[in-house]
Parts: C-alpha cells; sequence; structure tokens
C-alpha cells in the first residue's frame, strides 16, 4: 500500500501526517504525488508512522529494492511472498 492509499484508507488527513512525522502537509502532498523523494532515516520514520503498513520498499523502490528491505525483523514475516504449493 503506498502513503496516499494508506492515508485515504485510514482516513488520515495530509496535515495529521505531517504533524505525526514532522513535515508539512505540502511536502507529504509532493511525497504521494512524487514531486519530493524521502530520503535516509525520514523514510523509515515515515514507514513506522504507518505501523509498518508503507514500507520502505514503496517509498523509494531504489534504495530499498527488495519488499523486505528496511523492515523491523518482526515484520519482514508478513510481507514476504510464501513459497510455492500447499503441502
Amino acid at each position: 500500500m503506498n502513503l496516499g492509499e494508506y492515508l485515504h484508507h485510514f482516513h488520515i488527513t495530509q496535515s495529521s501526517f505531517a504533524e505525526i512525522v514532522g513535515a508539512s502537509q505540502g511536502m507529504v502532498s509532493h511525497v504521494i504525488t512524487g514531486r519530493a523523494k524521502l530520503t535516509g532515516e525520514k523514510i523509515l520514520r515515515w514507514c513506522e508512522a504507518t505501523g509498518w503498513v508503507v514500507t520502505p520498499h514503496e517509498i523509494d523502490s531504489k534504495t530499498y529494492p527488495n519488499p523486505t528491505d528496511g523492515l523491523p525483523a518482526e515484520f519482514q514475516a508478513n510481507t514476504q511472498p510464501s513459497a510455492g504449493g500447499d503441502s
């Protein structure tokens, strides 16, 4: 789920999320639309603010090329594709 979908799904305004992560509403809007990119610790801080529903990979797939990159260990198992076949 990307950040825009997350905010919409959970009925969170850009202004409210901005306050949570210490950014402006405009910055949140720019990240959602792709006009601005987060870097470094900000990516992790914003993902943590979503409870890791939005992953570092979804915010910056170049820095975090694998879906579980940047996630705390306890969240990695929830996002890995299952191995093929039922036993």
